[in-house]
């Protein structure tokens, strides 16, 4: 696949309960279970795909256009909600919400500051507003 799309799934974050698998297939494929603290990387080729993630409670299906050479990261957070801590204090269980969020990298602009002399660009190199990073939540 020479001009593939590269597809990261991650289940690293910081506020992911840790229990429960997370299933993960594309286009009907399966190609990845996740536990806590795994990242697992796949290649697809380019054009519309549909993802489709699960913990066994909750389902999510994500659909995304990959152009080729692209790389794609979504962040799979498997979470307490409102209600889970009591549940699992009086019956053992409670529900596990599950949170899919794309990640696309931040750049930054090498352009001046409208007042900032030639010399001082390195110092002042500044994010631009139009490329931070962007969280698209499903």
């Amino acid at each position: 696949m020479a001009s593939s799309t590269r597809l990261t799934l991650a289940r690293t974050a910081h506020n992911d309960v840790g229990i429960r698998q997370v299933f993960v297939s594309v286009d009907g494929k399966d190609v990845a279970v996740l536990v806590h603290g795994q990242t697992a990387t796949v290649d697809l080729e380019p054009g519309p795909h549909k993802m489709r993630i699960h913990n066994t409670l909750v389902w999510k299906t994500v659909t995304f256009d990959a152009s080729p050479g692209e790389d794609i990261r979504y962040d799979i957070i498997n979470r307490a909600g409102f209600g889970t801590m009591a549940l699992v204090a009086t019956l053992g269980v409670g529900p596990i919400y599950l949170t899919v969020v794309r990640n696309e990298p931040m750049r930054q602009c090498i352009a001046p500051l409208p007042h900032c002399p030639i010399a001082e660009w390195p110092r002042r190199i500044r994010t631009c507003p139009s490329s931070q990073t962007r969280s698209s939540r499903f």
